[in-house]
């Protein structure tokens, strides 16, 4: 193979040569690493964005990660955890591709090892989760507030243009319930006495079909309970049928006010229960709220009394049988509130714990 060799006074020349090819490469190179700079950063790259773009860093409006953000970075870890919610960002690694239940990422925060982001590491909304756990860490955690609570307040417009927290942050981001106790001071919670709380009970008349053989037994008026329920004993007595539905014995009869004048029926589907009858109250209630009620006015025959409860009516009758309009009864706050079955009472006496 022949190749070309300069003569010794060529040598200079040669070398000056590859040296301005070099730097006339180079410059090339740096006009097109500019011009493409130029395209991202001009509006003609703008529009070529889809209108939904998101930037990777919501605070800066900036294509870089959250997490190397040098003002996220310097805000508390309060602040942080806000803003990373706002965002929509992952709170255990801190992309914006997912959340934080559908996070792939095996690591956590490297201090206390949970599943949350090292940057989020104290933070308020995490609860004991994300509090330093060491005697020394405590001790700096607890001068860091001595010295939040010296601060001066901020101005009032500040705080008209903080966002609402609150009201955006996503269900499955608040404390877990067992963190809850935590989180409430022991002295806001009294020592309450339930018995003395008058809950909503009714004398009802109870037929598989018609009225012309029917029982009377005592019901309750539970909105909170999702399906209606009669015991065992009753179902028997009034010599019901039963039906099965997924898991549950099930049977249906009418109910009728225990007034004689009214014409109220409403068809009932309930469970049958052993967890009935039941008695409301452990110890005799000496409050009578019915005292300025006519007897023909009020659902039940005696709301003090204890009979047992034979029968639960759910939320799934609830609007059928309230009525509007409710009158205070003269004691603590109890309540008359009006239905279909006449008066029904409802709320604490005074002499429950007050705050």
């Amino acid at each position: 193979m022949a190749a070309y060799l300069p003569e010794d006074d060529d040598w200079p020349s040669a070398r000056r040569h590859r040296s301005n090819d070099r730097a006339i490469a180079i410059d090339q190179h740096q006009r097109r690493h500019r011009s493409r700079s130029n395209d991202r950063r001009s509006g003609s790259g703008e529009r070529d964005r889809p209108s939904n773009w998101q930037y990777s860093c919501s605070i800066c409006q900036d294509d870089h990660a959250l997490s190397t953000c040098r003002r996220f970075r310097d805000l508390s870890p309060t602040q942080r955890f806000e803003t990373a919610m706002r965002g929509g960002y992952c709170r255990n690694c801190l992309a914006r591709s997912h959340l934080a239940p559908a996070c792939p990422s095996l690591d956590g925060c490297r201090i206390c090892k949970e599943r949350h982001h090292t940057h989020l590491h104290g933070a308020a909304q995490l609860g004991d989760r994300g509090r330093p756990t060491s005697t020394s860490a405590r001790r700096n955690n607890n001068n860091n507030r001595q010295i939040i609570r010296n601060k001066p307040q901020p101005k009032m417009n500040n705080l008209l243009e903080r966002p609402q927290r609150e009201e955006r942050e996503p269900q499955f981001f608040r404390p877990r319930l067992d963190n809850v106790q935590s989180l409430v001071a022991a002295p806001s919670t009294p020592s309450v006495k339930w018995d003395f709380v008058f809950v909503p009970t009714v004398t009802i008349k109870v037929a598989e079909d018609t009225f012309d053989s029917y029982i009377t037994v005592r019901a309750l008026l539970c909105q909170s309970s999702i399906m209606s329920k009669i015991s065992t004993t009753t179902f028997r007595r009034l010599g019901l049928k039963s039906f099965q539905y997924k898991d549950g014995n099930f049977t249906t009869f009418n109910i009728m006010s225990r007034h004689d004048r009214s014409t109220w029926l409403l068809r009932v589907h309930a469970l049958i229960t052993d967890e009935l009858p039941r008695r409301l109250y452990s110890d005799p209630i000496d409050e009578d709220p019915t005292r300025s009620f006519g007897h023909d006015n009020i659902a039940d025959i005696d709301p003090t009394n204890n009979v047992p409860i034979d029968i639960e009516l759910g939320a799934d009758t609830y609007s059928a049988i309230r009525r509007d309009g409710s009158i205070f009864s003269g004691i603590g706050d109890v309540h008359a509130y009006q239905t279909a079955l006449g008066y029904v009472f409802s709320g604490p006496i005074r002499n429950l714990a007050t705050y």
